[in-house]
């Protein structure tokens, strides 16, 4: 990566010993002063156009004033990219250090024909591993992003789902939830808890079916990571869902969801519950609950003779005026 104080400190050293102002040179290169004063203080590169005009100017070569030999750059700002790219091969490392200084159009034509080309899916026996590909996201496409990923993915070259949630904020939502789709379908329970990391980056409509497919597949307990991301709607859709079914295991386990229900439905349900399965399954749901429940589920359990778990409600009795 380029050391921008370092080229900025430069740039001001040559430009004073041709007894230039910053003016001056800004008007040589036709720019604002300001840039030149960001470069010099080291808040930003110049861009890479603009490097043989500044070496020119300043009378020195592009190595000296980057500090390195990077032979790329020197047919980039000639406008050789192309035939540079048919001769020789692009080094990750050397993409790395270019790609803050270029711009969107080159870096992407790089890492199609430089880069991406190295991958061998076909035999597995990649030079390239997805956390590479990670290391160099923000200068890549969505497009070819997208492309690349789900490459990764179709070829069991994505060890861990984890490894897709620093790429995330770089992929189109349409490729997290292709992806998410195809982990759920395989049905890997490691993968599927792993998804919840990408919950944010999945549009809400497509993150609540994902999600109903999960709990039909594999239980309420390998959705609770996901509510917070969930719509109400689908919350309450799960919860009737688990007490139509009447599996204690699945209602233990709705206690989790509680602070992601509307009170309201909250209320319904384990009005249900307690019809249902009495009052030792209600308990956990006390918290969440509104006094008027409360208080209609005790009187009920003091008219049928129902106390024997009663006082568990009582920390969350309040006066009643």
């Amino acid at each position: 990566m380029f050391n921008m104080k370092n080229i900025g400190q430069k740039i001001c050293k040559f430009r004073k010993e041709k007894n230039m102002t910053q003016l001056e040179l800004a008007d040589s290169l036709n720019i604002s002063f300001q840039a030149v004063s960001n470069w010099e203080r080291g808040q930003s590169m110049p861009d890479i156009s603009k490097l043989p005009e500044i070496c020119e100017i300043l009378d020195i070569t592009i190595d000296e004033l980057l500090g390195k030999n990077i032979k790329i750059i020197e047919n980039i700002t000639n406008e050789n990219i192309d035939n540079y790219l048919e001769e020789n091969e692009i080094d990750l490392d050397e993409f790395k250090e270019v790609a803050p200084i270029l711009k969107p159009s080159q870096t992407k034509k790089i890492f199609e024909k430089g880069i991406s080309t190295k991958i061998d899916f076909q035999n597995k026996n990649n030079n390239i591993s997805i956390s590479e590909i990670c290391s160099i996201a923000p200068f890549i496409d969505e497009n070819s992003l997208d492309d690349i990923v789900l490459k990764f993915y179709e070829n069991n070259m994505i060890e861990d789902i984890n490894a897709l949630i620093s790429l995330a904020p770089f992929l189109s939502k349409n490729i997290i939830s292709n992806i998410t789709y195809k982990v759920v379908s395989s049905n890997n329970l490691d993968d599927i808890n792993d998804l919840v990391g990408l919950a944010p980056f999945i549009d809400k409509d497509t993150l609540n079916d994902i999600v109903l497919k999960i709990y039909e597949n594999n239980g309420l307990d390998n959705i609770i990571g996901f509510a917070p991301f969930l719509s109400n709607q689908s919350i309450s859709n799960i919860a009737y869902k688990v007490i139509s079914s009447n599996n204690l295991d699945d209602i233990n386990d709705l206690v989790s969801l509680a602070p992601f229900i509307d009170k309201d439905t909250l209320n319904d349900i384990v009005l249900k519950i307690y019809e249902n399965n009495g009052l030792d399954n209600i308990i956990g749901f006390a918290p969440f609950l509104s006094s008027d429940t409360i208080y209609n589920i005790i009187n009920d359990c003091i008219a049928n003779g129902n106390i024997d778990f009663l006082s568990n409600l009582a920390p969350f009795i309040k006066n009643k005026k």
